[in-house]
């Protein structure tokens, strides 16, 4: 049985763990406010590009660092990038910074660093895997598609660049060819950006233009590799990711299986 004293240490504990959460809640929101009174989430994204052009540049056979570059350079790179791309999804959880920042440049290099990660299969095998952009692109995309959802802005413009830019192919190919390494929070993201994509009715008009006949064998063998262990018996998680287990079920049926 606890003592009297026990238990007024622990009332005390508790109470500065409370008050320690509201001063980080309080100082993230004055930054994310700083950042949206400014329109610096699309600062951030340009940022992004300049990093992983480096990143990328840096896997040409001709690839030689400047004179001066610190040996490390690698390492201060990734640093940077996991400190951008975090600070830019918590910026896109809110409608405001998806409104501000241009959903086309965003969509566009989510689909780079997307296909970036199918063709250098190293990006994701760090141990920082969870917070890269290779992981974090799915998280963008999802929350673009998240607020286009709750009509914070039009879905045509959206869906023309997610047609374009083949962001479906590149989620399920990543899902597919990395799925060991992606974690059930962030395929989850990904199926229900998935399914916001099933949903509607850019889609829905002219599915040929988003899942192509290899596409749809890819969508079956994710529903055994990752969504089955997903959703399991949950009924919510079927509920939520129903146009894309419906797609899945359709395609199957025009495969004959």
């Amino acid at each position: 049985m606890q003592s009297q004293q026990q238990v007024n240490d622990k009332e005390d504990s508790d109470s500065d763990s409370d008050d320690e959460h509201r001063a980080v809640v309080k100082s993230e929101e004055k930054a994310l406010n700083c950042i949206f009174r400014h329109r610096k989430v699309g600062t951030i994204l340009n940022a992004l590009e300049d990093v992983k052009e480096a990143q990328y540049a840096s896997y040409k056979d001709d690839f030689e660092p400047k004179v001066g570059v610190p040996d490390d350079w690698r390492t201060r790179l990734a640093d940077v990038e996991r400190a951008l791309g975090q600070i830019l999804a918590r910026c896109l959880v809110y409608a405001e910074a998806a409104q501000v920042v241009n959903k086309s440049q965003l969509l566009r290099y989510t689909a780079k660093v997307l296909d970036a990660a199918l063709k250098y299969s190293d990006l994701c095998e760090s141990k920082h895997f969870g917070t890269s952009q290779e992981i974090l692109a799915l998280h963008y995309v999802y929350y673009v598609l998240h607020h286009m959802t709750n009509e914070s802005y039009a879905s045509k413009d959206i869906m023309v660049c997610v047609q374009d830019e083949a962001l479906v192919t590149k989620i399920v190919m990543l899902l597919n060819v990395h799925g060991k390494r992606v974690s059930r929070d962030d395929a989850l993201v990904a199926c229900k950006a998935l399914s916001y994509i099933f949903d509607t009715d850019e889609y829905l008009a002219s599915k040929k233009r988003f899942v192509d006949t290899s596409l749809r064998r890819e969508l079956v063998a994710l529903e055994d590799s990752t969504i089955r262990s997903l959703v399991s018996d949950n009924r919510s998680l079927k509920r939520k990711l129903r146009p894309l287990l419906s797609q899945i079920m359709l395609f199957k049926k025009s495969m004959g299986k």
